[in-house]
């Protein structure tokens, strides 16, 4: 049996040992990697495996990020577009660039591993959002869901106006309402919405304490009346 001698460096001793070879090689082999800190190739490729894990999702993470900003984006399309004007339209066209390109990476990546399953979850991802932007009116869906969340605060300002009280005007009207305004008008309380640059047109939120019939109308713009076509509930209606 080939004897071979190996030196094993401790804090406090120096132990000299008499180990076969093949001990002897892997003992040296523990010692440097203990020393140095090197890895072996299967540590190696495990690491490598775990970072190119996290790096993977990570890329799904950050398309799903954009995503979720553009379906926010498109949601407060009345607001946002309000304030931004035309800007808006180039934000939306930025969080579409931004989510498609990383959707794209994350999928490739995927590709590259061969992991075919989980290449189609941020595919799937994009899809589902891409089918939810085409929405139509994403104005009536803010609206909607507005009206539903601030019920409560609706009807505060439906019972002040039948009592002849001061209007209580919520901040969240400034999302709703051209300027936050709330207009007192013949037939009931007004919330202009829409409003053409000309103002000519426009559209918005009324309460009317009777139900509403031809003669019900409202000054919508400077040069246009609108009538109650579509009930919110509880003296409600949308008019244009």
């Amino acid at each position: 049996m080939v004897q071979g001698w190996i030196f094993l460096h401790e804090p406090v001793t120096v132990l000299l040992c008499c180990l076969p070879a093949e001990d002897v090689c892997r003992a040296g082999e523990s010692t440097c990697r203990s020393l140095v800190g090197a890895l072996s190739y299967g540590e190696t490729a495990r690491v490598t495996l775990r970072k190119s894990s996290r790096w993977h999702r990570a890329l799904s993470a950050v398309a799903l990020l954009g995503w979720l900003l553009l379906v926010a984006a498109c949601y407060l399309r009345l607001p946002l577009g309000r304030a931004l004007s035309l800007w808006y339209w180039l934000l939306i066209m930025a969080l579409l660039a931004w989510s498609a390109w990383w959707t794209f990476l994350a999928v490739m990546a995927y590709l590259s591993r061969r992991a075919y399953l989980r290449a189609t979850v941020p595919l799937f991802m994009g899809v589902i959002v891409a089918a939810a932007l085409a929405i139509p009116n994403w104005e009536n869906a803010f609206i909607d869901s507005l009206f539903l969340l601030q019920r409560d605060r609706f009807d505060a300002i439906g019972a002040a106006y039948r009592q002849g009280e001061p209007l209580p005007v919520p901040w969240w009207t400034g999302l709703l309402s051209i300027d936050g305004s709330v207009q007192v008008q013949e037939d009931g309380v007004y919330l202009p919405v829409y409003e053409d640059w000309r103002a000519e047109t426009g559209a918005g939120i009324a309460y009317v304490p009777f139900p509403p019939d031809y003669e019900t109308v409202f000054m919508t713009a400077a040069g246009d009346l609108g009538r109650p076509v579509r009930p919110f509930g509880h003296g409600w209606w949308w008019v244009e």
